[in-house]
């Protein structure tokens, strides 16, 4: 291969790192496109831990960035563990979710706000002890 040769392969290369770029950037943007839509949808998924019947999870999408989609999670497994987090999706609902009322996501996201609420009250308080300071072992 002469030095013409090589020259002529470089902008080749070049050129098709371009092409590359623009193809990317165009899906980027069609997936990005592609995920708003979800976002103030509400969701439901049949989650386990394998042999039992299971519960609700339920997903609401709060906003994107690019192709992620933010969403908050609500669950309370059959064991009564209550889970409220942030997660994250890629470009769209992963398969088993189900769209359903926004109520119905609310309502799930009410209970559990009311559970937590309940055990916070449960917990003893002691006004005494100065805000940061851990409790001795003995009270």
């Amino acid at each position: 291969m002469g030095t013409m040769d090589i020259e002529r392969a470089r902008e080749i290369m070049e050129m098709a790192k371009e092409a590359r770029n623009v193809i990317w950037e165009a899906e980027a943007r069609e997936k990005a496109e592609a995920a708003r839509p979800f976002v103030g949808r509400a969701f439901r998924y049949r989650n386990s831990y394998g042999g039992d019947e299971g519960w609700w999870l339920y997903a609401l999408a709060i906003s994107t960035g690019g192709a992620t989609i933010h969403i908050i999670e609500v669950e309370e497994d059959c064991y009564g563990r209550l889970e409220i987090k942030e997660d994250t999706w890629h470009e769209r609902p992963l398969d088993g979710y189900r769209e359903i009322p926004l109520t119905e996501f609310h309502e799930q996201y009410l209970r559990g706000i009311k559970k937590l609420d309940g055990l916070m009250d449960a917990a003893p308080k002691d006004n005494k002890r100065a805000e940061g300071q851990a409790a001795s072992p003995e009270g």
